[in-house]
């Protein structure tokens, strides 16, 4: 589901770049009708649902997460510390070399790229990494309340529904209920059976929520129980049209396509530019699959290269680091420790 993902956001980008109206953010009836070009965007828009991949994304980031947590050990501040070493190694080393990339392209102050560098502000779709952040935590959280007592696992959602109706303005706490519901997948694992029907719906309730409600805090939560519905039913037969090859490894691509698609677009529309065509001039549907494609053309090579030297490196040597610290925080059993025998003593007297 990530590389469907990934590209989803991919394409929806172009989309928006083709138009001067925020159409992704509309609800069917604030289109206006008599627009072609209106209406084609805004079908392109639900077809490539950025705003729903990315809800996606943090429903799926707390059911993996969750999952690969469930075995730890009860040395809580030690695991902490590996798990989180593991997730910088993951999320910062593509993270620095595309933020660099762009940096040159577009000719970036040093003090604000370093600053991007580090997450403490945004640039272009890094804001979710912000986000992942934080839910990356509340996993580690979840997981300590779902051990204590499952149903604080439920009043922790609870607790993260009020954060995100009342903060809905601030991006980074408006989503933290996807990432819990995410770990409830993951807890009830063994008490539920995956079925075609509820995975369909909740991929159309995922795709359709912004387009019946209009962006906003009711629509984003509706398409977070979508999200997670999908989620959880993935496994059942409806779901085999995602494992494909291309999709299969798409999603393994899919942190380096999400990443780095914007200096794909970026190199397309300077591409454009150099052999004078303006893509606005061009009928809608003919630009947007003209910068789809060359966009996607640029970002794919390369996402594949960036996932082979630098993604999997980063993966392993996180995984090498968190290793040792587990290894080095393992006490040593006390019948493991050899003590001489009186015999022993005497043999070396």
């Amino acid at each position: 589901m990530r590389g469907a993902g990934a590209l989803s956001v991919a394409a929806s980008h172009c989309a928006t770049a083709m138009s001067p109206l925020p159409l992704h953010r509309l609800a069917f009836w604030q289109v206006d009708p008599t627009s072609a070009t209106d209406i084609l965007l805004r079908a392109a828009h639900v077809i490539f649902n950025g705003h729903a991949a990315v809800l996606l994304f943090f429903v799926l980031s707390g059911h993996v997460l969750f999952g690969s947590l469930a075995t730890i050990s009860r040395r809580y501040p030690i695991e902490l510390a590996a798990y989180g070493t593991r997730r910088l190694f993951r999320i910062m080393p593509l993270l620095i070399v595309s933020t660099l990339a762009i940096a040159i392209l577009d000719h970036l102050p040093w003090r604000a790229t370093i600053g991007y560098m580090l997450l403490l502000q945004p640039l272009d779709v890094t804001w979710t990494l912000q986000v992942e952040m934080i839910g990356s935590l509340l996993v580690f959280v979840a997981l300590l309340a779902w051990r204590w007592r499952p149903v604080a696992l439920a009043a922790l959602l609870a607790l993260t529904l009020v954060i995100s109706i009342g903060c809905y303005q601030n991006y980074l706490l408006r989503a933290l209920p996807a990432f819990v519901l995410g770990c409830a997948i993951g807890s009830m694992k063994s008490h539920r059976r995956p079925t075609s029907g509820l995975f369909w719906a909740g991929l159309v309730i995922l795709l359709l929520a912004d387009l019946a409600f209009s962006k906003g805090a009711a629509s984003q939560l509706v398409a977070i129980i979508g999200a997670t519905f999908a989620i959880a039913n993935a496994s059942a037969p409806g779901g085999h049209f995602l494992e494909g090859r291309f999709i299969q490894w798409a999603g393994r691509l899919s942190y380096s396509i999400y990443l780095l698609h914007p200096l794909g677009r970026a190199l397309a529309s300077r591409i454009f530019d150099a052999l004078g065509i303006d893509l606005h001039s061009l009928p809608t549907v003919a630009g947007f699959l003209l910068l789809v494609f060359l966009s996607f053309a640029m970002t794919l090579p390369l996402a594949q290269l960036a996932y082979r030297y630098i993604e999997r490196p980063g993966i392993a040597a996180g995984r090498r680091i968190a290793h040792r610290l587990l290894q080095r925080s393992t006490p040593i059993p006390a019948a493991s420790i050899a003590i001489p025998s009186a015999s022993a003593d005497r043999r070396s007297g």
